[in-house]
């Protein structure tokens, strides 16, 4: 198991306030051990622009690394953006599948769209909040930036089945989200 935590600013109100807080967390998904795929079309953190408000500014595609991933794989599409109230708060939004395209596009979706960021996100300059990733074979966690939200961190929850020895299998997927600006919360479990 890795783990990984950092402390930061989270500031949204330009492009390069943008682009640091969301390289700074793809960083530490791949330094937890998550694969980046080599899906075409990927945010490029050196030259996108913050989007207008409720939109998302591209997405990364992230695979398992475990031995599972060959026959039972698991794909999760990050997104980032602005949120639905106003384009200077940041918004995550996570969807889980079985396969990809190549292009972004996730097949056999085991989850739909889910925001984990919303429109209740403070931002600051001044305070640093933060940030834990944990990543072993079929499961990743994260809870981002808390103590900024009004109802605790975004969260988020990808994780293969278990058997009896808490071994993951190939079985099935466990999708739960957590959104740090509402109590809204959803869980999904599905099929492989």
């Amino acid at each position: 198991m890795t783990t990984r935590q950092y402390s930061s600013v989270i500031a949204h109100s330009t492009d390069a306030e943008f682009r640091a807080w969301g390289l700074e967390f793809k960083t530490e998904l791949l330094a937890a051990g998550l694969v980046q795929t080599a899906d075409t079309g990927q945010i490029d953190w050196a030259t996108v622009v913050r989007p207008v408000t409720a939109v998302n500014a591209g997405y990364e595609m992230y695979r398992f690394s475990d031995a599972l991933q060959a026959t039972a794989p698991v794909f999760i599409k990050i997104e980032y953006g602005s949120s639905s109230a106003t384009a200077g708060r940041p918004a995550i939004t996570i969807t889980v599948g079985t396969a990809t395209n190549g292009a972004g596009t996730l097949s056999g979706t085991v989850s739909t769209a889910r925001q984990v960021c919303s429109s209740a996100t403070s931002v600051t300059t001044g305070t640093a909040f933060l940030t834990q990733i944990c990543h072993a074979d079929g499961y990743l966690g994260v809870s981002f930036k808390q103590g900024v939200y009004s109802y605790g961190a975004p969260c988020f929850w990808v994780g293969r089945t278990c058997d009896s020895a808490g071994a993951p299998t190939g079985v099935g997927v466990h999708v739960a989200t957590l959104n740090g600006g509402t109590a809204a919360g959803t869980f999904l479990s599905q099929s492989l």
